[in-house]
């Protein structure tokens, strides 16, 4: 598996969001698995512990083909409201396996 990061920074330009896209190389690009993770604004963002969460929970999406959990706790919201990006993310759970890819994550996997 391949993984790509990319981040949603708040006004601070901290990297508040992490999202990995774990693409399975032996089963093509089709086969992408996304997992999410979400600093607090009350934590202090750390880019390599935010891969490891999101990279682990594209692992487990892509192990079990399925989403996990919502995203639903008040601070984990209100992080991904201090982004930019918030409007354009139509994402609403830590990880999903066959996502409906944004425009963005096309573009990141050189996609159509």
């Amino acid at each position: 598996m391949k993984d790509f990061f990319y981040y949603f920074r708040d006004k601070e330009n901290k990297p508040r969001v992490t999202v990995c896209l774990k693409v399975d190389t032996e089963r093509g690009i089709g086969a992408v698995a996304r997992g999410v993770a979400i600093c607090s604004l009350s934590d202090n963002p750390n880019k390599k512990k935010g891969r490891q969460i999101a990279s682990g929970r594209a692992a487990r999406a892509a192990f079990r083909g399925n989403r996990s959990y919502r995203i639903a706790r008040v601070e984990a919201i209100a992080a991904l409201e201090s982004t930019a990006e918030f409007s354009t993310f139509p994402v609403w759970s830590k990880s999903e396996f066959f996502p409906e890819l944004t425009e963005f994550e096309k573009k990141l996997l050189g996609l159509p």
